[in-house]
């Protein structure tokens, strides 16, 4: 089938073959391989039995970032059948596994729907769409006891409508079991009335919004357990995680997690992180992880937890914190991920302060991605493009595993987490900087020490700044990218960083000073600062001017790709019985 054909069988709204390309051309597509040898038949079927679970939170994902993705996603799919599988159709596709779904990222930094549905909204999908939040806290005005259910990490905001309290309702009634793990949950919305004044809104627990993918996901999870030794506990956990899925309630299944030794295999599997909740940075949305441990390097990690209590004692803020050294912590390999698992170095978890106090947390370093070469290729022509020719040789494969590392531990460092609630999203932006100042402080206090070479040192510093080579302006919405921007900013202003003729210049001898003085104002704000402040903090550092132009322009210039898109050979894998990739 020709391509003009191709194109004229698609409806309006679909984007046209050269502007799909100006983005994939840009993006590299990279094969993340973790070895599967040497695990038992068991531990197989286990795998088999996650993958199937990653592809339902896939979908659970993507229907939380947008109102009509998964209908879109459908129809996107007959449409490359009906065309032939043709290019521009398969572009399309390609996009779509790129985005998470029709919201693409421009080469502009823009966030537009490729395919013909609503555009970007903070709140996604687990608030009304489009909702603001003026109208969230008038709701709220007129009825503070909704407050914990509205804001809940786990529960989805509706409106009081006739058709969405019978929806809910005929879930409860579809599923009893829900019913009985939700108490009262039928009988407050059987009171609930449309029109009434000063009740707008609602919330109901995610095991209920999504019932169907959540009931297979725990059943496949207790499959995946029934393929383990009855004491094995990595299976335990995931029977555990089954019934948390239901309850939306982790405490049990992230204590489980934590506290056990899962052998060569461990996964993430639910709903933590709420990077994606622009509107309060208050919901988390779901993801799978899974894991192939490497022994080996998993000991070597384990050295560095013994200087956490010291790290935490030379932090520049008041309170006191006895910190444990008993942190899980490994070296992984990725095997698969979905949802707002993808794309990331690492991970540590869980987030929720009174479960980290309890349990503490666990550290899991994804070396695959970390050391993958393609990815090294970008970082050192970045590097190369926008620092002075003193600096080049100062990015290392160890410094950045090294800062990745810290940047994690330098979670569970300061106050706890539940002193930062009243910050809502600016919160989630101040703890995530937070980590990244104490990696950088962490290099200074191990070097200090004789437990890493200056070369080291060196690294991890390097490592840090280059995140701050923005190739655009960041969006506020972008997390990360708008706290590198601060950081450049602030360290240019405080005589750590210099923009010069031949680039920039590191005066390392000022970088301890500026980071102490940067991280005493984050962590003022992490230990029961206002929000109005953080605000203004976050306000004023993320400013771009002339010098963020500068150094942008040098990194695109060497630019061969701006976005990364992991496959996984794993998820190829199928069982009888389990769901088919499709």
């Amino acid at each position: 089938m020709t391509g003009s054909l191709e194109i004229d069988l698609l409806p309006p709204g679909y984007w046209s073959s050269a502007r799909l390309r100006e983005v994939l051309d840009k993006t590299v597509t990279v094969e993340l391989v973790a070895s599967l040898d040497g695990l038992t038949p068991g531990q197989l079927g286990a795998l088999d039995r996650l993958i199937a679970v990653n592809r339902l939170m896939q979908d659970v994902y993507e229907d939380q970032l947008h109102h009509q993705a998964l209908a879109a996603r459908d129809q996107l799919i007959r449409l490359h059948e009906e065309t032939g599988r043709g290019p521009r159709t398969q572009d399309l596709l390609a996009l779509w596994d790129l985005s998470n779904g029709p919201i693409a990222v421009t080469l502009d930094n823009e966030r537009l729907p490729f395919v013909p549905v609503d555009g970007f909204t903070q709140g996604k999908h687990v608030y009304p769409w489009g909702i603001s939040e003026p109208e969230v806290e008038e709701h709220l005005a007129a009825q503070p006891g909704d407050r914990a259910a509205i804001h809940g990490l786990r529960t989805v905001v509706r409106r009081v409508t006739a058709e969405h309290l019978a929806t809910d309702l005929a879930t409860l009634d579809r599923h009893p079991g829900l019913a009985l793990l939700h108490p009262g949950l039928a009988e407050r919305l059987g009171a609930l009335r449309p029109g009434t004044a000063g009740r707008r809104l609602y919330a109901v627990p995610f095991a209920v919004r999504w019932a169907e993918p959540m009931l297979a996901a725990a059943r496949l999870l207790r499959e995946a357990a029934d393929q383990l030794p009855a004491d094995d506990d990595f299976g335990q956990f995931l029977r555990q995680r089954a019934l948390d899925l239901l309850t939306d309630e982790y405490e049990p299944g992230d204590a489980a997690w934590v506290r056990g030794r899962p052998g060569p295999l461990n996964a993430v599997i639910g709903a933590y992180e709420t990077y994606d909740d622009s509107l309060y940075g208050a919901k988390a949305f779901y993801g799978v992880s899974l894991y192939r441990r490497d022994e080996a390097r998993t000991r070597s990690l384990e050295e560095a937890l013994r200087h956490l209590q010291a790290l935490q004692d030379g932090l520049p803020y008041q309170g006191e914190r006895t910190v444990s050294r008993d942190i899980p912590v490994g070296a992984y390999d990725v095997i698969a991920d979905s949802g707002s698992q993808r794309n990331v170095a690492a991970q540590i978890l869980p987030n929720e302060a009174r479960l980290t106090r309890k349990y503490g947390r666990t550290i899991m370093l994804r070396q695959n991605v970390i050391a993958n070469p393609a990815g090294l290729i970008r970082q050192r022509d970045r590097w190369a493009a926008a620092v002075a020719p003193a600096h080049r040789h100062q990015l290392t494969e160890e410094g950045r595993f090294q800062q990745v590392l810290w940047h994690e531990i330098g979670h569970y460092l300061g106050p706890l987490e539940d002193q930062a609630t009243q910050l809502e999203e600016e919160g989630v932006l101040l703890e995530e900087l937070k980590a990244e100042l104490i990696s950088v402080r962490a290099a200074d206090h191990l070097h200090a020490r004789g437990l890493i070479g200056p070369e080291v040192r060196a690294g991890i510093r390097a490592s840090a700044i280059l995140a701050m080579l923005r190739p655009v302006r960041p969006v506020r919405e972008q997390t990360y990218e708008t706290l590198w921007t601060m950081m450049l900013n602030y360290w240019l202003a405080n005589g750590a960083l210099e923009l010069a003729s031949d680039g920039l210049r590191i005066h390392a001898d000022r970088v301890a000073g500026v980071v102490e003085a940067m991280l005493r104002e984050v962590l003022a704000f992490l230990d029961g600062g206002a929000k109005v402040d953080a605000s203004a903090f976050i306000e004023r550092w993320s400013t771009w001017d002339e010098r963020n132009d500068r150094i942008a322009a040098a990194v695109r210039s060497v630019e061969r790709y701006r976005f990364s898109r992991y496959v996984y050979p794993a998820l190829r894998r199928t069982v009888p019985g389990v769901p088919d990739p499709g």
